[in-house]
């Protein structure tokens, strides 16, 4: 059977097979616990086959780094800079409110973490960022939670940068 093309409908898993490890359940692994085994069984992954056939939500392109100024509430980007200011604010109703602003040679947009107070201690003033997201709805150019990562040293391999990334639910 080419692969893709399985009519995997059973959400009880089969036989343990000795000539086949891929029908193993996955409950029995080392490092899998019952409630692990529980998460994985609402993803209907009961045996090690099942897991090997999961297959991604979505797929998301960041092979190509944006300038700040092509960033738009349409489609998520990704976009480097430099952080030139970041804080943290007290808002009502025992809110915070942890943002800074990222800036290259095209412009600035400030990224936000609603309630994250601690994503403080993450970063600081001078850090060259990735950041991956679309622009939040409004008058000022913001990024909401965006996904963030921290650039130590070019040579290093980034995650997830420069190739299209999985996304599992």
């Amino acid at each position: 059977v080419p692969f893709g093309l399985l009519d995997y409908n059973s959400d009880v898993p089969e036989e343990v097979s000795p000539t086949n490890p891929l029908n193993r359940p996955l409950a029995g692994l080392p490092r899998v616990g019952v409630d692990r085994a529980h998460q994985l069984a609402r993803l209907k992954c009961h045996t090690l086959g099942d897991l090997f056939l999961h297959r991604p939500r979505r797929h998301e392109d960041r092979r190509n780094i944006h300038s700040i100024s092509d960033l738009s509430n349409e489609e998520p980007l990704l976009s480097r800079g430099c952080i030139t200011v970041m804080g943290s604010k007290r808002l009502r109703g025992n809110r915070t409110l942890f943002e800074f602003i990222l800036e290259d040679d095209s412009g600035t947009v400030s990224c936000r973490w609603w309630n994250l107070g601690y994503m403080a201690r993450y970063f600081k003033t001078g850090d060259d960022v990735l950041i991956y997201g679309k622009l939040s709805k409004g008058k000022t150019r913001a990024m909401d939670h965006p996904e963030t990562e921290i650039i130590e040293n070019e040579e290093d391999a980034m995650i997830h940068v420069n190739r299209i990334v999985p996304i599992y639910p």
